[in-house]
């Protein structure tokens, strides 16, 4: 039969004084020993304060959603891109007054860069904006004209900044070769690439490399000038505009008209 062990008795502790704390009344922490630091320390001053000390901040409202397109002027578009220029250009260019509660006055109009860009103003000069009101204007690309259009044309309101107020004009103005090639000759055209060959010298393996992003091309043809005026005019156009690029006809993909078309027209069928 299995034997056990008695159990001890309670554990008895010693006295620890009276527990009671609740007329217990604590020092102030500023003299008490518990808050000295070091030997003779002396008394403590006042607790800091962890709270950050209140400053002032100058600053001025931001912008709201709506206000990135309210309380200024618009120019629309910003930028046009008009490639090569053979012939007269039309843009129309849309000037508006945002400001939702004041009107703004036009004070000028103007036109910064090379020769050949001219605006219609069918307002004149001072122009009154009634507010949100908004005008069209048309900005004409002559073809004549420096080779390089690089312009910007801006509309200055009084006492507004005229950073955002403006279009900027790029493209270039090309010289028409009109005369057409000899067809009894036919026209031949061709196209160059680049590319860089590497070999490998072990196996002799190669890879080649494209240099060109697009091939250049030529167009080659003969022409018969059929009496002196146009044996003149096409000298003149050659000898005199060696420095400008010329543009010349794609005449091997001509197609005949399916509708004759006016000076004036914009669709051609």
């Amino acid at each position: 039969m299995a034997s056990g062990y008695t159990a001890p008795g309670a554990i008895s502790l010693p006295s620890c004084g009276v527990s009671n704390l609740a007329d217990a009344v604590l020092d102030d922490p500023t003299v008490s020993t518990w808050t000295v630091v070091g030997v003779d320390a002396g008394a403590r001053g006042d607790f800091a304060d962890p709270r950050p000390v209140v400053f002032d901040k100058l600053g001025i409202p931001g912008r709201l959603h709506g206000l990135v397109w309210f309380e200024r002027i618009h120019v629309l578009p910003r930028e046009r891109d008009l490639g090569s220029v053979i012939s007269e250009q039309k843009i129309e260019v849309e000037v508006w007054n945002a400001h939702r509660t004041r009107a703004q006055e036009l004070d000028d109009i103007v036109v910064t860069g090379p020769a050949g860009i001219n605006v219609v103003d069918h307002l004149g000069l001072p122009a009154h904006y009634a507010a949100t009101d908004s005008q069209i204007y048309t900005v004409e690309v002559s073809a004549e004209g420096d080779p390089q259009i690089d312009n910007l044309v801006t509309w200055e309101f009084v006492d507004l900044d005229t950073s955002g107020s403006n279009i900027a004009l790029l493209g270039f103005r090309l010289i028409l070769f009109p005369f057409p090639p000899n067809m009894a000759h036919g026209i031949e055209e061709r196209f160059g690439y680049l590319t860089d060959v590497i070999e490998a010298g072990y196996d002799g393996t190669e890879q080649r490399v494209q240099l060109r992003a697009v091939p250049i091309g030529s167009i080659s043809y003969g022409l018969f000038l059929g009496d002196r005026r146009e044996a003149q005019m096409a000298s003149a156009i050659l000898l005199g505009n060696q420095a400008r690029p010329f543009g010349v006809g794609r005449w091997q993909f001509r197609t005949e008209l399916a509708i004759a078309a006016a000076e004036d027209d914009l669709n051609v069928y």
